[in-house]
Parts: structure tokens; sequence; C-alpha cells
């Protein structure tokens, strides 16, 4: 199935780890409208967006303001043998300027739930330095697919009638 989109609004999904040696990186950016520039979506909004995934902190659901968006985000970890820590740090994060950042808590809850239960999903973030470990395409085949499939269910969540009071 491929993406659904929205009208023309600022709104993406963006899934972010911390790479221990390069420092925050984003994977995939779903974005969530037909607006050309949220298609591109923009490096500086990439990077700040990108650099959530560096906060340190507690697990769990927080907010950002930035000058002409708002972003939803999820930081969680995952188990990982590719890490010193034996931890992935991972951010969801959905970025808005339509929407009031809480409304998407539960989505992002439940994505991160279920995405902790994709089997070695922290090699997806190394299939560039593995080009030939099939486990570690595999791993990126299915969150890319996994992020697809929640972006979808955003716009399902947002495309609902009635489904949020701004």
């Amino acid at each position: 199935m491929g993406p659904r989109k929205l009208a023309a609004r600022l709104e993406a999904l963006f899934l972010s780890y911390f790479d221990e040696l390069l420092g925050p990186s984003t994977f995939q950016v779903f974005p969530l409208g037909d607006d050309p520039a949220v298609t591109g979506f923009s490096s500086r909004i990439r990077r700040k967006v990108g650099k959530l995934a560096a906060i340190q902190g507690e697990e769990g659901f927080f907010i950002r303001d930035f000058d002409t968006f708002t972003t939803a985000n999820y930081r969680f970890s995952v188990r990982s043998e590719w890490t010193h820590s034996a931890r992935q740090f991972l951010n969801l994060t959905i970025a808005t300027d339509s929407y009031p950042a809480e409304v998407f808590r539960g989505v992002l809850e439940k994505g991160t739930a279920h995405l902790q239960k994709i089997t070695n999903v922290a090699s997806a973030f190394y299939v560039k330095s593995r080009p030939g470990d099939e486990s570690v395409q595999q791993a990126s085949v299915s969150l890319k697919e996994f992020v697809v499939q929640l972006g979808n269910d955003i716009c399902d969540l947002i495309g609902q009638a009635g489904a949020f009071q701004i």
C-alpha cells in the first residue's frame, strides 16, 4: 500500500536515531501533506528535528516548539548489538504547523510499542555499513514499511472529521 496524503500543510513523520559515532541522524521522513515544501522538507528543518535525537533524558513523550512548527516526539530505546551501551536511542517525531502536538501522543505511543517488537530493529540503521548483510537489509525494509504504515495511520487520524478541536 502506498502512502496517503493530506491537504497542503506542514506535517511530516520523522524517525531519528542517535549514532554513537556520528551523532543524531534521520533515518526516514514521511510527508503527511501534499505541500511541495513538505515533500522536499528543507534541510534546516530536517537538521532541527534530527537533533532532537541527541537530547538526553527520560524516555517518553515531549513537545518542542520551533519558529514555524511544533513537534510531538516520543523518545525511546531498543536493544542493540551494534552500540557500546547495548541500547539504540530513537525518536518518533511528528512536525506540525496545524495541530496541537499533544493530540499525537497516543499514536506515537502505539507506534513506539509496535516498533520495539520488530526483531533486530536497531541493525536497520547500519544498512550502509553492512550492504551485504541480509538480516540488516531485512531490518531496514521492515523499519521503512513500519514508518509508511504509521504515517498512513496518522493520516487516517488527522483525516477523521472532527478529530481535533483547534
